[in-house]
């Protein structure tokens, strides 16, 4: 039997395809994340190193398969800082704005008497 020529499907015994397709299920699953920039583009980069000995007849051949994702976009908010019994807290809705629908059936909320609109 001849021997086999090196290719990237038969090299490592195959690893290689398993971990680009390990890699590109990563990359699927980021851009489908809605948390992240839609449009940026996304890389898979096989690395093939060879270190091949002093004599020059033999090499060690290094793979590896990395992914380039985007990051999770920025998120923001504002909080309202204030005490409460002489302890300071934060919170995110506005203390002063009267609530405009009840929790449980987004049902407009009455104005107090005597409030503004």
């Amino acid at each position: 039997m001849e021997p086999q020529k090196v290719m990237l499907a038969t090299i490592c015994e195959g690893a290689v395809e398993e971990r680009f397709a390990e890699k590109l299920q990563e990359v699927l699953a980021n851009i489908e994340d809605p948390n992240t920039q839609a449009t940026k583009a996304r890389e898979i980069t096989i690395k093939v190193k060879f270190h091949p000995s002093e004599e020059r007849d033999v090499a060690a051949v290094g793979l590896s398969v990395e992914a380039k994702l985007q990051p999770s976009k920025p998120m923001g908010s504002t909080v309202f800082i204030g005490r409460k019994d002489g302890k300071l807290m934060a919170i995110e809705s506005n203390p002063k704005q009267h609530k405009m629908f009840n929790d449980e059936g987004g049902r407009p909320v009455p104005v107090p008497n005597g409030a503004q609109a």
